[in-house]
C-alpha cells in the first residue's frame, strides 16, 4: 500500500503535530495522525497521486505549521 512519511521538524527539532495528507488534484482529505515524540508519522494512500502534506501545531500559543506541496506517496 502506498503511503507518506517523514519527521516534523521545527528549526531542525522534532515535534509532535498533527500531520494530515489531501489529495493535491481534488483537496480531498485521504487521512490525518499525529506524529510521535520524535516527529515521525506515516499516513497510507489510495494510489500513488500527488498529496498536500500539512503538519498543524493545534496548541495555544505560538503557531507554526507546515504544508509540504506536491509529494508523490512511496
Amino acid at each position: 500500500m502506498p503511503s507518506v512519511s517523514g519527521i516534523v521538524k521545527i528549526t531542525n527539532n522534532p515535534v509532535e503535530r498533527v500531520v494530515r495528507v489531501y489529495k493535491r488534484s481534488t483537496g480531498e482529505l485521504i487521512g490525518s495522525t499525529t506524529s510521535d515524540s520524535n516527529g515521525n508519522y506515516i499516513i497510507g494512500t489510495p494510489d500513488y497521486s500527488e498529496v498536500y502534506v500539512v503538519c498543524l501545531d493545534e496548541e495555544e500559543g505560538e503557531r507554526e505549521s507546515l504544508i509540504h506541496d506536491k509529494v508523490i506517496p512511496i
